[in-house]
């Protein structure tokens, strides 16, 4: 089925947002106490909700490449932040041990962040 620029990207926003609300639902918060110290919960992302949310981003970045709405320049700054983020993804992997359950480093979050921040305002900046 064949969407518009401007339905695929709704879809594609939609996609993130719900993603990115529905996460922390799906992991099961962690409570950390102690002796004598109140309750904290800690909710996280996984290394498995990051890669998810960028593979979205992802999609829609290809599609949008696809239908010429990406300028070379942006695909360049777009290209080598996805390159970062395969590195960072890949030693958080590596040092998890291969555990997607595993909370996502700080660094990891944070490209991953502004992937999807990018990829959600393409089509605000391209047209």
């Amino acid at each position: 089925m064949k969407y518009g620029k401007n339905e695929s990207m709704r879809r594609m926003i939609l996609l993130l947002s719900l993603i990115l609300a529905l996460a922390p639902l799906a992991l099961a918060p962690v409570a950390v106490t102690g002796c004598a110290t109140p309750s904290k919960e800690v909710t996280y992302q996984t290394l498995r909700t990051v890669a998810i949310s960028v593979d979205a981003a992802r999609k829609t970045y290809a599609d949008a490449i696809v239908r010429g709405e990406v300028s070379d320049e942006r695909q360049v700054e777009i290209d080598k932040l996805i390159t970062r983020y395969q590195a960072a993804m890949n030693t958080a992997i590596t040092a998890a041990q291969f555990d997607y359950e595993q909370a996502a480093p700080a660094e990891l979050a944070t490209l991953a962040a502004q992937i999807i921040t990018i990829v959600t305002t393409l089509n605000q900046t391209q047209t």
